[in-house]
């Protein structure tokens, strides 16, 4: 497990061998905790992804209120995100410290906010919706190497979990065996997990 003062990094092999030896950390603790937020219902738990795109449903039965920026014309009744919104104004549809989970599922970032959502304001309207003990989980990837090409908007790992500890949230990655689609390029699951003190 690499560790910074700020926010740790684990493997999701090191995170399961753990849990299943019986460890009890804090960082583990947020990932289960966070983990259930995903996977179960909870009715009493109020629950948000950001950018759901064509997972609307998907994330409705595990109990989320759905976010986008837009909702194509072409898509079924019943598949448009509940609020069409920018992430980075969530504080338009939800008043502070009223959620217990935000998530969001390859969600483009950008520095400068024109291919995706600010990081830095994606963090800052989490951070002020989130109740005390909230969990914000973003489900992305890191990718290394020729990726401009793609058009790809996603954060360096490592900066990314910086920015979200020095944004207040208790924060660990866990991270998946590194792929190569290409000689130059390389890629891995990440799953940012925070927790608001």
């Amino acid at each position: 497990m690499a560790q910074d003062e700020a926010f740790h990094i684990i493997s999701d092999e090191t995170a399961g061998r753990l849990k299943n030896e019986g460890w009890k950390t804090d960082y583990l603790r947020i990932i289960d905790e966070s983990t259930k937020l995903l996977t179960d219902r909870q009715p009493d738990k109020e629950k948000v992804l950001l950018g759901a795109g064509q997972n609307t449903r998907k994330w409705r039965h595990a109990g989320f209120k759905t976010v986008d920026v837009s909702y194509d014309i072409q898509e079924a009744p019943g598949e448009h995100a509940d609020f069409i919104i920018d992430a980075a104004h969530l504080d338009r549809a939800y008043a502070a410290g009223s959620l217990d989970c935000i998530a969001t599922e390859y969600l483009p970032l950008d520095v400068e906010g024109k291919k995706g959502v600010k990081p830095s304001d994606l963090l800052e309207q989490s951070y002020k919706a989130l109740k005390s003990g909230g969990k914000l989980v973003i489900l992305s990837a890191s990718m290394e190497g020729n990726w401009d090409e793609v058009g790809l908007s996603l954060p360096h790992r490592d900066k990314f979990a910086r920015l979200m500890a020095e944004r207040g949230f208790k924060t660990v990655v866990v991270v998946s065996e590194y792929d190569y689609p290409s000689e130059d390029a390389r890629e891995q699951s990440v799953v940012y997990y925070g927790e608001k003190p």
